[in-house]
């Protein structure tokens, strides 16, 4: 009888002691983790977005980073970036007499890259004369900017929208295609459409620990390395949603299904805005079977799209000039202004003229 009661005791002893070491061990890795980002956030705006409830996570309000930062090609550059009290890197005056432009997208258009003088959006405005708003979140798919065009189209009233789109977008807007994605997986919770068209929220993360990989960012962090890892190995075997794109094409049933609820989210969009606002899309990034796919959709819908951006870098870095920021996916200040003069352009000839 003594001698259970013993075993019992150390079994209990055991089992605390293994609880507190590990509390200890993740008390410790979530310090350090949480020091190294303080110290990359003071040399790179790194946390700007933000957990929010009704789309999943928005862009940070008010925020503000000022340093030193390098382009791709290693030159260094002053950047200084802010958004408002609402997340917008732009918030024009919406009582003015000029017609009011609102450029819509994800981080092309969050641009955390360049300052806020040399952002797009900004340049467009300028070269049209017309007051600009910008707002772009990171990560953000259709279903998201459209949320955010619900929330905001009664305090801006815009002449016309500007949705800015990317080839991830198609993974951004299908559960089952960014789950199974290697590049793509946000591993954030999002909102779907559903097979009825309702909307559902759902986390595309392969690997979770809810709630403790959402109390202790470390955890999440070391469990996207893996998930990562896993994903590399998946490409390897050429089996991740992107291999089966670039093999099948629109046979690949998720990716069909993804064209399908895209067309239906622009759509949407469409139909969100009153009759005299035009709306305008154009491609950040796309390649085929991608830019194949938002031919496709833009033919079938009747709407204005813009497909001279992704070109107009690709002939600037063939002549040598480099357009891209340190992350070699997103633009830099030069790539800020050939997108502004592609865009001026381009809508310039979409626009009726005046008399």
């Amino acid at each position: 009888m003594a001698r259970s009661r013993t075993k019992r005791k150390e079994l209990f002893f055991t089992v605390l002691l293994g609880l507190l070491l590990t509390g200890a061990a993740l008390f410790l890795g979530e310090l350090v983790f949480r020091t190294a980002l303080w110290w990359r956030s003071g040399r790179f705006p790194t946390q700007t977005t933000e957990d929010y409830t009704p789309w999943g996570w928005r862009a940070r309000p008010n925020f503000h980073f000022e340093g030193e930062v390098a382009d791709a090609c290693g030159r260094g550059y002053p950047l200084e970036l802010h958004t408002d009290a609402r997340g917008f890197r732009l918030w024009g005056d919406v009582q003015s007499c000029r017609e009011k432009w609102w450029f819509l997208g994800d981080s092309f258009t969050h641009a955390i890259e360049v300052s806020d003088a040399e952002i797009f959006p900004r340049l467009v405005g300028d070269c049209l004369g017309v007051e600009v708003f910008a707002y772009g979140t990171r990560g953000h798919g259709t279903l998201q900017e459209w949320m955010v065009l619900r929330h905001y189209l009664d305090s801006i009233r815009p002449d016309a929208v500007v949705l800015q789109l990317h080839f991830n977008d198609f993974f951004n807007n299908d559960w089952e295609l960014e789950r199974n994605s290697y590049f793509n997986n946000n591993r954030r919770r999002r909102p779907y459409l559903d097979e009825n068209g309702a909307v559902v929220f759902r986390d595309p993360a392969v690997l979770q620990l809810h709630p403790l990989d959402r109390w202790f960012r470390s955890l999440d962090f070391l469990l996207g390395k893996v998930e990562f890892y896993l994903g590399g190995r998946r490409h390897t075997r050429h089996t991740a949603a992107e291999d089966a794109i670039q093999r099948l094409g629109q046979d690949y049933p998720p990716f069909r299904r993804s064209i399908a609820t895209t067309q239906h989210l622009l759509q949407r969009i469409r139909d969100e805005l009153p009759p005299s606002t035009r709306l305008f899309l154009f491609i950040a990034d796309a390649e085929p079977p991608y830019s194949t796919a938002f031919r496709r959709i833009c033919t079938e819908s009747g709407l204005p799209c813009i497909f001279g951006i992704p070109p107009a870098l690709k002939a600037a870095e063939q002549a040598g000039q480099c357009t891209l920021a340190s992350d070699h996916g997103h633009w830099n200040a030069l790539g800020h202004r050939i997108a502004a003069r592609v865009l001026c352009d381009s809508l310039h000839a979409l626009l009726p003229s005046k008399p």
